[in-house]
């Protein structure tokens, strides 16, 4: 069919690498390969027992319905005894929370009850491709903010008189950074002197490691209401499958989005999120017990990786992935993954999908076996022993 007979939108998307890259490992295992993929961000363990036996449980009792645009009550009740624990927050359930389809359908309305053409947005560079596929279909402007390496610290973003919101991303995708105390306060003051509303993405909060502390944008002083605070289930609790978030926020910003919600989706699934309300009531040491794994996992890849020639990286703190800079290979980042799948059957995201800073660098993902991540780091350094 003639490409013209499509919208804009959708001729100017591209499929992201996290897919290709992905179907293309699967594809390659299917042949009898023994692929080592670490392209995708989604944790290798089951949900559960406990959640899936409430959404069981809802399912025999018939809660197969539509449900409340903003969520059932239970799930939204939830989050808010969630972020009091978590983030000292105060949120009403009935008016400030609504449950969403993942953090990415949160994101997605969050920017379309927030945005018109030609505002523009402040968005990190590295991060989630999310923000940079998403703000252009409303004709907005997506920004990079260079996050300054080799940590990745907050160091101001570029303003201009059409600057209408910043999005926060902490622990960040796709550089496991965890913002301190002092970075949060002067990213808090940024959007208050430049009078920006906010949208926080916290989608890692509970994924941390050593001393790192999760610390919430909305949480600082006078941020609470000219912040949406962005959050899901998937990571935590290991649910991508569900699609369950959530955001948090003022009522007439929470209000916008529930009318949006009846244009695009009306509700969440209903059962998904009696298992969603549980998840976050229930016992939590399945989340510890991943996070350990986890933690485990990046010890292994860090201590294969380091000192291999012609790369350097992060430590990260939260997340799970390892942003690896490889531009002393001389090789661009699309050509570097291509290379390392053909030649060791590896397969990793390249960085140049995370906004214009992070071409020259590949992400990991070490949600994956620690034999795997041990295997990964072996024939990662064979690729660069062999440039």
């Amino acid at each position: 069919m003639d490409t013209q007979r499509f919208s804009r939108i959708a001729n100017g998307l591209k499929s992201a690498s996290i897919s290709s890259v992905t179907q293309t490992a699967d594809a390659l295992r299917r042949e009898g390969k023994e692929v080592l993929v670490f392209s995708i961000g989604r944790p290798d363990f089951d949900t559960p027992e406990h959640i899936k036996a409430a959404a069981n449980d809802a399912l025999a009792k018939g809660f197969v319905h539509y449900t409340h645009n903003r969520g059932i009550l239970p799930m939204r009740e939830a989050v808010a005894a969630y972020l009091k624990r978590q983030n000292g927050l105060d949120y009403d359930p009935k008016t400030e929370i609504m449950i969403t389809a993942g953090a990415q359908e949160a994101l997605m309305l969050c920017t379309h009850a927030l945005l018109d053409p030609g505002d523009e947005v402040l968005v990190p560079s590295p991060g989630f491709l999310l923000y940079y596929s998403s703000i252009p279909m409303l004709h907005a402007v997506p920004v990079p903010y260079v996050l300054k390496e080799p940590d990745y610290d907050w160091d101001g973003a570029p303003v201009s008189d059409r600057t209408k919101l910043m999005i926060f991303n902490n622990p960040n995708n796709p550089t496991g950074k965890v913002f301190s105390a002092e970075e949060m306060r002067d990213a808090a003051d940024f959007v208050k002197k430049h009078d920006l509303l906010a949208i926080s993405d916290e989608a890692y909060d509970r994924l941390l490691y050593g001393d790192a502390r999760h610390r919430s944008l909305a949480a600082e002083p006078d941020m609470r209401e000219r912040t949406l605070l962005v959050g899901s289930l998937s990571k935590t609790y290991s649910m991508t499958g569900w699609r369950l978030g959530y955001v948090a926020g003022a009522p007439e910003l929470i209000e916008r989005l529930a009318r949006l919600q009846q244009n695009y989706m009306l509700s969440v699934t209903s059962f998904a999120q009696y298992g969603g309300a549980e998840a976050l009531n229930g016992p939590q040491e399945c989340v510890e017990t991943m996070r350990r794994a986890f933690e485990e996992r990046r010890k292994v890849l860090i201590e294969g990786l380091t000192g291999a020639p012609n790369i350097r990286f992060n430590n990260p703190e939260g997340a799970f992935y390892l942003f690896i800079d490889h531009r002393d290979t001389g090789l661009d980042s699309v050509t570097f993954c291509k290379r390392l799948l053909e030649e060791q059957l590896v397969a990793c995201v390249p960085g140049d999908d995370f906004g214009p800073s992070g071409e020259g660098h590949i992400r990991i993902s070490y949600a994956t076996s620690t034999e795997n991540c041990a295997e990964g780091a072996r024939r990662i350094r064979a690729f660069l022993n062999n440039l």
